[in-house]
């Protein structure tokens, strides 16, 4: 049953976990606050979702 969202940071950790808990996840949210390696893991967040089939989702977010 798909009745969950993860926040999805793209990196090793989220993704593994985005794979182990596939069935049970709805949505996969990532953030953008504007790091400099940031641009890079949402792809890879993307990149993972779309092989999933899953959705997902990116948002702007600036730390103040």
């Amino acid at each position: 049953m798909n009745d969950s969202v993860i926040i999805l940071s793209g990196g090793m950790d989220s993704v593994t976990l985005l794979y182990d808990k596939q069935q049970e996840i709805a949505l996969a949210v990532s953030f953008d606050y504007g790091s400099n390696h940031n641009r890079r893991e949402i792809a890879c967040a993307r990149y993972h979702c779309g092989r999933l089939g899953m959705r997902s989702k990116a948002q702007r977010h600036l730390l103040s």
